[in-house]
């Protein structure tokens, strides 16, 4: 499964108050656009204040829902701020060119959202998105406001446009004279990941110079570059990962790192991914333990989620036992079944840890990748106290057997095993180790109902279900 990741979160908080002074990029030619542009106020209307207001607003509403992974949010605000520069374009043009730092800031930004096609409909002139590339990079990377700057190499990578000159972005990415600030780094790196085309041999340079900010000294660079090579999603990049990131200091480097090597799934990776299973941070085991699952074919990582269903976390084994569902060789259930019911068996263990171990078992069972020996350890469970556990039980009891018709009662499923010669089953079974539910109505199980005799309260004889010494505090 592919992923695009952005961590925005750059120029939207980038504020106002920098100097009004200009410079642009030396020896690029200047967009041919701007002797139309150039006549100031008379040709081209000023942008409102109110418009702009607007957008900055809108550009802080889409980074807030796409921080917070809100798609439905972050597709509506992305459309306000692209009417909004169909509506104004050659205004926002001019103040992107013309005003001040807040202006030209907002004015950059906003040219990213530009969208020719909606619904299978032109909506504005195609040629106005090469036209915003150019006056991007001669105005919007040239200007000596760096806010202004990453706004616009923000919207470039935006805009993804081929006629892009990358080696304009590369320069502001790799920063070989030291004068730009780390926001700007990675909205280069950003803009280069969301551009780069790595089938052209051409590019193999950008391709490595996106890997060597992996090494950035600033950790919302590297971020920013282990996302790219996502987005570039050239499988060279899994070593350089494993290299660079991988170990790293912050947490929020060493779990991209993590779902980039998900994203590229190279077998190469998995040994460095059951190395991080050692680390102290749980939230960052628990993450690996999903990511190994993808690789359902390597008996490494079959391995080491077996591992962690002894985990000392409650949580860590109750995500391998969901997750080690996905290993399905018949080596594999071999090894991991009889654990798992070790688990539901365990009265040590929680109630999720229980039910995942159980839901694994079902789906196994669902599979029909199980047989007839799992009925001893399933019978009893249909007594227990959540209603999901009996409900899985009682799923997997069916699916195993093949016997629709019976209901969810424990001493019904027990008598129907009695009598069918197929299971090596020792009765009676032992509802001892596990908590069962209070009862509140006593119940003679249909098999073994008989007629009182004489001086013979009913139900005198009937079997009572087994209780553990603290069933009343259940």
């Amino acid at each position: 499964m592919k992923k695009t990741i952005i961590v925005f979160g750059a120029f939207a908080a980038l504020s106002a108050g920098c100097v009004s002074q200009r410079s642009v990029v030396v020896g690029y030619a200047e967009p041919q656009e701007m002797t139309v542009l150039a006549g100031g106020e008379e040709i081209v209307p000023q942008l409102p204040e109110v418009v702009i207001q607007e957008l900055d607003q809108f550009l802080g509403f889409w980074e807030e829902a796409h921080n917070a992974a809100d798609r439905y949010r972050e597709d509506s605000e992305a459309y306000k701020i692209g009417s909004k520069v169909r509506q104004h374009y050659e205004s926002i043009i001019n103040g992107m060119i013309y005003g001040e730092p807040l202006e030209r800031r907002v004015c950059s930004a906003a040219l990213g959202f530009l969208r020719p096609v909606e619904n299978n409909v032109e909506v504005i002139d195609p040629q106005k998105v090469p036209e915003s590339v150019r006056y991007l990079e001669y105005y919007g990377i040239g200007d000596d406001n760096y806010k202004v700057r990453s706004a616009a190499l923000f919207s470039l990578g935006r805009l993804k446009h081929p006629s892009t000159n990358l080696r304009l972005v590369d320069e502001l990415m790799m920063d070989n004279l030291g004068e730009q600030p780390p926001v700007v780094r990675a909205m280069g790196v950003y803009a280069m990941g969301r551009i780069l085309d790595p089938r052209a041999d051409e590019n193999d340079e950008y391709f490595y110079h996106v890997v060597s900010r992996l090494a950035d000294t600033h950790v919302f660079v590297r971020e920013q570059a282990i996302y790219a090579l996502i987005n570039i999603d050239d499988e060279r990049a899994t070593e350089q990962l494993v290299a660079y990131t991988l170990s790293d200091s912050q947490q929020s480097i060493r779990r991209a790192t993590v779902l980039a090597l998900e994203h590229f799934r190279d077998p190469d990776a998995v040994p460095a991914l059951v190395r991080i299973l050692s680390d102290d941070d749980v939230d960052l085991v628990m993450l690996v333990a999903r990511v190994l699952s993808v690789f359902s074919d390597d008996p490494r990582a079959e391995a080491a989620l077996r591992e962690l269903l002894a985990h000392e976390t409650d949580a860590v084994r109750a995500v391998a036992a969901k997750e080690i569902v996905f290993f399905t060789s018949p080596g594999a259930i071999a090894k991991n079944v009889p654990i798992l019911i070790k688990l539901v068996r365990d009265e040590a263990q929680n109630d999720e840890i229980r039910l995942e171990s159980l839901l694994t078992i079902k789906s196994h069972a669902d599979a029909k990748l199980v047989g007839v020996e799992l009925v001893p350890s399933l019978i009893p469970l249909l007594d227990y106290r959540e209603p999901e556990i009996r409900a899985s039980a009682y799923e997997s009891l069916r699916a195993i057997t093949g016997n629709k018709q019976l209901p969810s009662d424990p001493y019904m499923w027990e008598e129907w095993a009695r009598n069918q010669d197929r299971f090596d089953i020792e009765f009676p079974l032992d509802y001892r180790w596990h908590p069962v539910r209070r009862r509140t109505i006593d119940f003679q199980t249909p098999l073994e109902q008989q007629t009182p005799a004489a001086g013979n309260p009913a139900g005198a004889n009937q079997p009572q279900p087994a209780t553990t010494p603290n069933q009343s505090g259940n």
